[in-house]
């Protein structure tokens, strides 16, 4: 130790601390351990300036990523809008050349060419209403039959924009397409956005205006899933500026975030789509991106902080206080070490038991679905082999029932989720093998589904397949048209959301309808008990009314919570 003494090094700083200690620290153990206290403090203050430096960095390029993500999905809203406004412009182009070809002289034309309205309206669901008017304003044809006597668009602005004439558009204008503002319908009083072309005579003359009436809302339905923290608004404005549509909170609300708004046009046409991005959405997104780092940063700080104020406490400190806090030391480390490997074998457990319980759900719904089909096979043979035609068509229906069971099952069985199945594909498998299992015995007629991308709880998906089940047949039993011709001959079933969260499912056929706007009372028959059964099951709403032609079932019930 004298040797090394008189070399310069100091003596062990252990051996040091766990002697006696003297009335006065050595004056070299005490400058040693204050300069390793300074050298931790300005540790430290680096650590400090690097996490300032990486969060202006960070927040930076999240400004500039939500920026990016605006515009980006102002292209897609863009590209989307496009795609409908051309899809309906087709429309239209057809709407034109058959009024423009069609001789209105003979009052069948009109009844003839407002069955091939609604067929092309059938084309396009998100279409309200279709018409072809003439030059003063009056209906040739439209899809709404029942239009009051005296009816006329004259007075419509989307009608002066393709009048010539003083107040009448320029004829460079009134060719082209035109896009209202919201309009209240004269219909229904519903807000709606026409879009018009004009019709001309063989001579070039103005020979009135074809129509396409949609809701606004069809605009802001996204062609996706809208990213989570996604604009605060989206706009849709014509060139000068008049809102078409918006999703999200008005435009003075929406520009208080102090963001400038990404701007896009929709194709050729002058409508454009603008977002705004959410206000604080970027520090939002730069708080969860720096969180972790902060937290380290933080811990890294205090541990610099501390260690500084333990070395400069140490030139004065008694050799007991470092002794009891290099246990407690090395007890954290251990507990800590024992914590980490608790937790770790803890969520090892966890994953395999979830892991274990999907599997064996999975393989409950296929085995299930398995015995149902086989039960429909066994019920298809006793039916082959029936004494009278009404025990083979009731065996027939059973077999029906029991795969409207077995699809959920089978829904079930490909999905990950087994608490939910998605309702529009359910609902276009069952009623394409009610179509398939039909097909012999009924050849001209068609379901057409339309259902919106919800979610359907499982406990709710068999009374709902079982309902529509009863109802599609019952409609093919008794819902014939009084003259088929191939075309009239059509089911549909529809599946949406209300605004107030409830589901409605909705069966219509084109047959003779009902007497009276009542839900017919047949206790002897399985399906009416049946439908019955399953109101009550749903704690739902069951109407009928007519639906000239036809019939309609409305079944209206709120969707159970899953937990």
């Amino acid at each position: 130790m004298t040797q090394a003494s008189d070399q310069g090094v100091p003596p062990n700083l252990d051996q040091r601390l766990a002697a006696p200690a003297p009335g006065d620290q050595p004056a070299q153990v005490r400058r040693m351990v204050r300069r390793l206290g300074i050298g931790a403090a300005l540790l430290a203050v680096t650590v400090a300036l690097l996490l300032t430096f990486a969060g202006y960095r960070a927040y930076r390029e999240t400004n500039t990523e939500v920026l990016r993500e605006t515009e980006l999905l102002v292209e897609t809203l863009s590209g989307h809008a496009a795609r409908f406004i051309e899809a309906a412009d087709l429309m239209l182009d057809r709407l034109r050349q058959l009024g423009e070809e069609t001789g209105w002289s003979d009052p069948a034309q009109s009844a003839r060419l407002s069955a091939e309205l609604r067929r092309l309206r059938g084309l396009m669901p998100a279409v309200m209403r279709l018409g072809i008017w003439d030059a003063e304003g009056r209906r040739l044809a439209s899809t709404e039959d029942d239009l009051p006597a005296g009816f006329s668009v004259a007075d419509r602005p989307y009608f002066a924009a393709h009048r010539p004439g003083p107040g009448g558009a320029a004829p460079e204008a009134a060719n082209a397409l035109a896009i209202s503002e919201p309009l209240a319908s004269q219909v229904d009083g519903s807000t709606i956005i026409v879009l018009s072309r004009r019709m001309s005579r063989p001579d070039g003359g103005f020979a009135g205006i074809v129509t396409l009436s949609f809701k606004p809302m069809e605009l802001t339905l996204p062609p996706a899933r809208l990213p989570p923290g996604g604009p605060a608004s989206v706009f849709w404005t014509l060139g000068d500026q008049r809102t078409l549509a918006v999703k999200g909170p008005p435009a003075e609300l929406a520009a208080k975030t102090g963001q400038e708004p990404a701007r896009r046009r929709v194709g050729t046409y002058p409508l454009f789509v603008e977002a705004i991005p959410p206000k604080g959405a970027e520090f939002d997104r730069w708080l969860a991106l720096m969180l972790p780092q902060l937290a380290l940063g933080l811990v890294v700080l205090f541990g610099f902080g501390a260690g500084a104020w333990i070395l400069l406490r140490w030139a004065s400190a008694e050799d007991a206080h470092r002794s009891t806090l290099a246990t407690l030391a090395t007890r954290l480390r251990r507990s800590n070490a024992d914590l980490e490997e608790r937790v770790a074998e803890r969520t090892r457990e966890l994953s395999e038991a979830v892991a274990q319980r999907d599997l064996l759900m999975k393989e409950v719904n296929h085995r299930l679905k398995n015995s149902l089909q086989l039960a429909c096979a066994l019920v298809q043979m006793q039916g082959q082999t029936g004494s009278t035609p009404e025990v083979r068509q009731q065996l027939a229906d059973t077999v029906a029932r029991l795969q409207a069971i077995a699809r959920v099952h089978d829904q079930l069985y490909q999905t990950d989720d087994v608490r939910r199945v998605a309702a529009a594909p359910y609902l276009r498998t069952l009623c394409a093998d009610l179509e398939q299992s039909t097909l012999a015995s009924q050849r001209f007629w068609r379901i057409v589904v339309t259902a919106d991308p919800v979610d359907l709880p499982t406990d709710q998906a068999v009374p709902v397949g079982l309902m529509v089940n009863e109802l599609v047949t019952n409609a093919l039993k008794h819902g014939q048209p009084a003259e088929a011709d191939g075309g009239n001959w059509i089911v549909e079933v529809g599946f949406s959301q209300l605004a107030d969260g409830r589901l409605r499912l909705t069966v219509r056929d084109h047959g003779a309808g009902l007497p009276d706007d009542t839900l017919p009372r047949r206790d002897g028959s399985l399906g009416m008990k049946l439908l019955n059964g399953l109101t009550r099951q749903l704690n739902a709403t069951l109407a009928v009314e007519n639906a000239a032609p036809g019939a309609r079932f409305i079944m209206t019930f709120r969707p159970q919570d899953v937990a």
